[in-house]
């Protein structure tokens, strides 16, 4: 990839777009998990607090600077980290609060589960909506010679 191009793609929304993209879909996962357990005894649901990443990300993008360029780094929360690769790893932790729990010593929610299924495959739909937007505005001024002059 040019110097031209790299540097656009690792420059403005679209690092956040991918990081919130990477984040719901591992949080997905741990949901889907949840609900293929849901009649497992002992079985604790587990989730990845959306509040936390936001905080997270919140604070990766005022650390970064407008400058700055490459993968947006995000502090380790305990639940979420970027490994050596610049992955985005995740740690689901157990949900605790008002569930009930049954006979057989899980806490299953089908409603709470699909609630937040909904939820993030919302989010998830609209953070790649907005990164289509963002790319195809690259295409475009790729296609019209917007980046020609600047080398690479």
């Amino acid at each position: 990839m040019s110097d031209w191009l790299s540097n656009m793609v690792s420059s403005g929304s679209i690092p956040a777009l991918q990081r919130l993209g990477d984040f719901a879909e591992q949080r997905h996962k741990v949901i889907v998990n949840n609900i293929a357990n849901i009649d497992t005894p002992n079985y604790r649901p587990k989730d990845l607090s959306l509040k936390m990443f936001r905080n997270s990300l919140k604070k990766a993008l005022a650390d970064r600077g407008a400058g700055d360029r490459g993968p947006l780094m995000l502090p380790d929360t305990g639940q979420t980290r970027i490994d050596s690769a610049g992955r985005l790893r995740v740690t689901a932790e157990v949900v605790e609060g008002d569930a009930v729990m049954f006979h057989d010593g899980s806490t299953r929610n089908m409603e709470r589960e699909m609630t937040n299924l909904s939820r993030n495959a919302g989010m998830y739909g609209r953070v790649m909506t907005l990164l289509k937007k963002q790319y195809s505005m690259l295409r475009d001024a790729i296609r019209s010679g917007g980046g020609s002059s600047s080398g690479g």
